[in-house]
């Protein structure tokens, strides 16, 4: 390392070290920075290690003479290098070419200006350095934070602080997973690259994953934030409309987005405004029902969407909102419960739908609205809701009758819900506040459990 101090006759001493003992401006400091942040990244790491196993292979492939180390040792003994074994010269070259490169950029750091400022812009120009690493980019996305207790945190502490945590925390499994091969390889060449390098590349790995997860969770933010909308489809082709935003809380919605795994696109709208409606189906052939508009009205109007334009078919029997649904198919649907009028006017009606129409089969056991649902119309569930306090009561339905079964552990309404009636999950709601709560249910015993969520 070149020092901050020099004697009067500054020529001389740049002559005897070979290096410029003049002070460096910030842009020459913040290239060296850069270079020397892009050596230490995994990428260059692996490259300069496949280069120095290839020219082993290749010395020994073609016979070539191997230096002895004493006298390696004594030649570059000026550099700082000490060979503990016999090298071909093209690998010495690599070793002796890095550590001159090194010893340049470290001397043009050691030069450069001092103070806050200057550290901080040398900070951020590491980091900036290590995103366009692709391996430092792709070990930020290990999934180890698991999905119940991000959803767990989201509720706690928002999306973009929960996005942030669960990014620092699999950046931070990432690059510590990959810093044993950077540390590697640097010692193999001599590099002046410590625990504190090791540190900072962590370091450098926690605030990438935490940037990396806000930024991309944003990206694939709705265009539109609401709530209480209908959605169906999958997970990497998923489709909601309806809802209300914070703009107009008592006027439903009629945008229409879908999701193709990465990000929301607006698509045509609905034909009737509401929130509280509940879906069914695909991005491509889904079925939307029920809801309110506000006030007293409730929806019967049901349309069906075919990946390009919604169609209103065959109204549902009886208006309602915040009601419960079965079915995985536009022609499959079960609507049960929900609310018919304003205040704790609760309906215990279902109704099935064929593709065409809606039929009423029969009720469940008790009046109840906000429940969730999972499985299909001929062997499903509901549970939770509100009775109009909260319940915990899980009904199972056989395609004829409902039966009363195990019950949640945690009694809510608008609750979240997913699976088959043979295994199901249900998570969040309000209890009457809002819980993170999340339960697993397994039908071969009736019984349920609690998922840890923190």
């Amino acid at each position: 390392m070149a020092q901050l101090g020099f004697g009067l006759n500054i020529n001389e001493t740049a002559q005897e070290s070979g290096f410029d003992q003049f002070s460096q401006g910030l842009g020459s400091t913040l290239k060296a920075v850069a270079a020397d942040n892009w050596n230490f990244n995994p990428i260059s790491s692996i490259l300069l290690y496949q280069d120095i196993l290839q020219e082993r292979r290749n010395a020994i492939k073609q016979d070539s003479v191997f230096i002895d180390r004493q006298e390696l040792n004594t030649k570059y003994k000026n550099l700082g290098l000490f060979f503990e074994q016999d090298e071909p010269q093209s690998v010495v070259d690599i070793i002796v070419q890095e550590k001159k490169d090194e010893l340049r950029r470290n001397s043009i750091i050691d030069r450069g200006s001092k103070g806050a400022l200057p550290f901080a812009a040398k900070f951020l120009t590491g980091l900036g350095v290590s995103v366009l690493d692709p391996i430092n980019i792709g070990v930020s996305f290990i999934p180890v934070f698991g999905q119940a207790r991000f959803a767990a945190l989201a509720a706690r502490q928002g999306f973009t602080k929960a996005r942030a945590l669960r990014g620092a925390a699999e950046g931070a499994f990432g690059a510590t997973l990959v810093e044993p091969i950077v540390y590697g390889v640097a010692q193999s060449v001599q590099a002046d690259y410590d625990i504190v390098d090791s540190f900072l590349n962590v370091t450098f790995g926690t605030l990438i994953g935490g940037g990396l997860h806000v930024g991309a969770g944003k990206l694939r933010d709705m265009n539109t934030a609401r709530k209480l909308l209908g959605g169906a489809g999958t997970q990497t082709a998923a489709l909601h409309c309806g809802g209300y935003d914070s703009s107009s809380p008592l006027a439903g919605q009629t945008e229409t987005e879908e999701y193709n795994g990465t990000s929301w696109s607006e698509q045509n709208d609905m034909n009737t405004a509401r929130y509280g409606l509940k879906g069914a189906g695909t991005q491509t052939a889904a079925l939307v029902f029920a809801g309110t508009t506000g006030g007293s009205n409730r929806q019967t109007t049901t349309e069906k969407y075919d990946g390009t334009s919604w169609t209103e078919v065959n109204d549902l029997n009886a208006g309602r909102t915040d009601v419960g649904s079965l079915g995985p198919t536009q022609s499959t649907a079960m609507c049960a419960g929900g609310n018919t009028s304003p205040g704790s006017n609760f309906t215990d009606a279902v109704e099935n739908f064929d593709g065409t129409s809606w039929t009423e089969v029969t009720e469940t056991n008790a009046n109840k609205h906000g429940t969730a649902g999972s499985g299909t119309t001929t062997s499903g569930l509901l549970f939770g809701g509100n009775i109009p306090s909260v319940t915990a009561a899980t009904e199972f339905w056989n395609g004829t009758t409902w039966t009363e079964v195990a019950d949640l552990g945690t009694a809510r309404a608008s609750l979240g819900g997913a699976g088959t009636s043979g295994a199901a999950i249900g998570f969040g709601g309000n209890t009457p506040t809002r819980t993170a709560a999340t339960e697993e249910w397994t039908a071969a015993d009736f019984q349920i459990k609690s998922v840890t969520t923190s």
